[in-house]
């Protein structure tokens, strides 16, 4: 056991909420694979128990699946919805749940650097597949989006570098700085995604997310898709997740 002097250490090189020392390897902390939202919601679930006991709080009610109309509902209610689906790969889950969740904060870093505003993301992962789970505010962005230039305080030759390089576009100046309109790469979430997954050692996923993603994956981006996804353990998943609804509430 570390004593309590060495707790501010543990913390700084375990960067973990849960800090839970292996009793054969001090070096490994056990709590590694609880993801902080998992934490959170068990300190939130504490709370709710201290006020009102229930035995809910340790034999839940399955939460009941959301009807076709229903499910169409909830996802019109949260603006969209996208998913990444793949295997999920082979390993150790304090290794596994790591990867999870550096690999979708990678991409969602990715879209939101391409201007599709990310509200929330989710993993789910069982021993057959693991999703990562986009909530976008926006799905298909303006063609056009303005580029910011240089101030009109730099050297001039600063400035015609960057106005030759638009030209085509008509670079203008506006509250003393140059600007442009451009055309975007990618309009659709949907395609921006596809073109980042067809190389996603370049993004900062995880290796073994990777080999898996390289071997195959399904992009869900539409209501349609994700209700013939909606099944199994995945669809309590995805019901808790649309509705907000604890554990316990069901």
């Amino acid at each position: 056991l570390y004593p309590p002097e060495d707790h501010d250490n543990l913390r700084g090189r375990y960067k973990m909420p849960l800090i839970c020392i292996d009793p054969t390897d001090k070096n490994r902390n056990v709590g590694a694979a609880l993801e902080k939202e998992k934490f959170e919601d068990f300190i939130f679930a504490c709370r709710a128990f201290l006020k009102k006991s229930s035995e809910k709080f340790f034999f839940p009610n399955p939460p009941k699946l959301l009807s076709a109309t229903e499910l169409k509902k909830e996802l019109d209610k949260r603006g969209h919805v996208v998913a990444v689906k793949f295997s999920t790969p082979k390993i150790i889950e304090d290794i596994l749940y790591s990867q999870l969740r550096s690999s979708i904060n990678s991409i969602a870093s990715q879209l939101k650097r391409s201007e599709f505003r990310v509200m929330e993301t989710a993993i789910y992962s069982d021993n057959k597949n693991s999703y990562f789970i986009f909530a976008l505010e926006d799905f298909e962005l303006p063609k056009i989006k303005v580029h910011l230039g240089p101030p009109i305080t730099i050297p001039q030759k600063n400035q015609d570098e960057f106005a030759n390089k638009y030209k085509k576009y008509k670079p203008w100046v506006d509250n003393g700085r140059w600007k442009v309109e451009i055309p975007r790469k990618f309009v659709r979430a949907d395609d921006f995604l596809k073109e980042m997954l067809k190389k996603p050692d370049r993004i900062g996923v995880g290796s073994y997310i990777i080999k898996q993603l390289k071997k195959k994956h399904l992009l869900v981006a539409s209501s349609q898709q994700l209700a013939a996804e909606y099944k199994g353990d995945f669809a309590k998943f995805l019901t808790a997740f649309l509705t907000k609804k604890k554990a316990w509430e069901w």
